[in-house]
């Protein structure tokens, strides 16, 4: 039983390396590259402000919890207690989880955080997104940029419609043929086949796979899954400082069609003042300046993507790298930073908590 007085528990259910509390650690350069955990570890510092500790649920088991925020619709939902709200956090990708936006499953929660604009309604789906410390972008002159494009992306598949991530198979396919000594290619998993990325992703994940994955070193059977793209300069942690030596960025998000997702990718290319060339959400303009991205719907080719790349003039280069500046500084920016992030959702979460009728809450 909680004392009067004394914080009261919130949980945060999340899986995998993020337990433990590793999902608010800012501490650990690897998982916090480059400051992904910022807004979770802010959200957390906006709920102890209401008076609820948040903690991930092996800290905070979800019966004792009277707030609970899923990140992610989980399998397997646990049973509601009557003194319980419930709070998911629709984040992840319909390409990778589509299970988020299944709404049917809504039902089940008392609301719903999200970026996706087509289903928010400003009631009980609310509007969120992706999230970051918002840094002024460093200025750099265009002849100190080394290279002309580069494209930073994990090699992954999807049975989504609209998946993106072969169309950024295309794009390497293209520049490695026609133009590689213009391009480099960054991401985890380029230098294996699909399948052999995922046995090495498995045996990290889970360590009785860590054999398996021997086993084909021992053999020499690794050779076997690898693959070679000419362009490929390894993975890239952190991203930032190796995208400021690039003019431009390949940036495909992993889905195209769905309104509001937009990710950290185009916002990496503005803190390194590299320009984006950007595919994704078909409403991006609504929610960042068309001046500060070159927009691929506008191109029938990436021939002739890599022509207006090649020929831009530096003042047109310099018109793109002032508009990023600009929209950085600008208030339109705001819903994108990290602490609008944590306020929306502990205002929310909390709120609902105190105006419930029949239980007891600490004062703001």
């Amino acid at each position: 039983m909680e004392k009067e007085g004394a914080m009261k528990k919130a949980a945060l259910v999340t899986s995998g390396i993020f337990l433990n509390d590793q999902v608010f650690n800012i501490d650990d350069p690897v998982m916090n590259k480059d400051n992904c955990r910022v807004p979770f570890f802010r959200l957390r510092a906006k709920m102890a402000e209401r008076g609820y500790a948040l903690a991930t649920q092996d800290i905070h088991p979800v019966d004792e919890c009277s707030i609970v925020i899923f990140n992610d619709m989980p399998v397997n939902l646990p049973k509601k207690k009557p003194n319980q709200k419930f709070f998911l956090l629709a984040y992840e990708s319909i390409a990778v989880l589509p299970r988020n936006f299944d709404m049917k499953l809504y039902r089940q929660m008392d609301k719903i955080f999200t970026w996706k604009d087509d289903i928010v309604d400003g009631d009980r789906i609310v509007k969120i997104n992706y999230s970051y410390i918002l840094e002024p972008m460093p200025w750099f002159e265009r002849k100190d940029r080394k290279k002309l494009v580069c494209l930073v992306s994990n090699n992954k598949l999807s049975p989504h419609r609209n998946e993106l991530y072969s169309e950024r198979v295309r794009a390497i396919h293209w520049f490695e043929k026609h133009h590689p000594e213009d391009f480099d290619l960054f991401g985890i998993g380029w230098n294996y086949s699909f399948g052999g990325y995922y046995i090495m992703k498995l045996q990290e994940i889970f360590p009785p796979f860590r054999w398996l994955w021997s086993f084909f070193r021992l053999l020499r059977l690794d050779r076997l899954i690898s693959r070679k793209y000419m362009t490929y300069r390894g993975s890239l942690s952190p991203k930032i400082p190796t995208l400021r030596n690039y003019q431009f960025n390949i940036c495909f998000e992993n889905v195209s069609g769905v309104p509001g997702y937009i990710t950290e990718k185009i916002f990496d290319c503005f803190f390194a003042g590299c320009v984006p060339v950007y595919l994704g959400a078909p409403n991006i303009a609504d929610h960042i300046p068309s001046s500060c991205y070159i927009d691929m719907r506008k191109f029938n080719s990436f021939d002739q993507l890599y022509r207006y790349l090649r020929d831009m003039s530096d003042a047109e280069f310099c018109r793109y790298t002032d508009a990023i500046a600009d929209f950085l500084r600008s208030s339109k920016a705001k819903a994108f930073d990290a602490d609008v992030f944590a306020e929306t959702i502990a205002l929310h979460c909390t709120a609902d908590a105190v105006n419930r009728p029949g239980v007891k809450n600490n004062p703001d």
